[in-house]
């Protein structure tokens, strides 16, 4: 018998949980900060960037973390980056009482340019490496506005 109701309690042990089945949802409640017009040309400048790279052979993988790389260092927090074949999606939610972004392009030509590619990634880095990055993104008169910054790329 004694047997018999140790095995019942470890069963019942090992079939009850002692802790939530998943981790908690956070939930986000405050506003990253970020101005509507920021908010939309760091997009704009990421979605570009990502379309070069995609256009330039570069691994999705690759292509997401340089745009999460480049949104992060003006501040934008909550920020979804999609990468399909032909595509390239950003989205990214301005917090709980504003309107969501997303950005949609689409990779028309691919042409595997190793140079381009690391120019670009060199152009990335180099914005991530600045300790305070430009405040007027969205004034067009900024040294590295999307442009400039494809043009420099090669």
């Amino acid at each position: 018998m004694a047997a018999g109701n140790a095995l019942r309690r470890r069963t019942r042990d090992v079939v009850r949980a002692t802790d939530p089945p998943t981790d908690p949802i956070p939930v986000w409640t405050q506003p990253d900060g970020v101005d509507v017009a920021t908010g939309r040309a760091v997009v704009e400048l990421a979605v570009r960037v990502g379309v070069a790279l995609m256009a330039t052979g570069a691994e999705a993988s690759d292509v997401v973390s340089s745009v999460l790389k480049l949104t992060a260092v003006y501040g934008l927090r909550s920020l979804h980056v999609d990468v399909t074949f032909s595509a390239l999606t950003v989205s990214y939610n301005r917090g709980p009482n504003a309107d969501p972004l997303g950005v949609t392009r689409v990779v028309r030509a691919r042409n595997q340019d190793y140079t381009r590619l690391q120019r670009l990634h060199d152009v990335v880095d180099s914005i991530a490496a600045e300790p305070s990055p430009c405040p007027k993104l969205g004034s067009g008169s900024t040294w590295w506005s999307a442009p400039r910054i494809l043009t420099a790329a090669g």
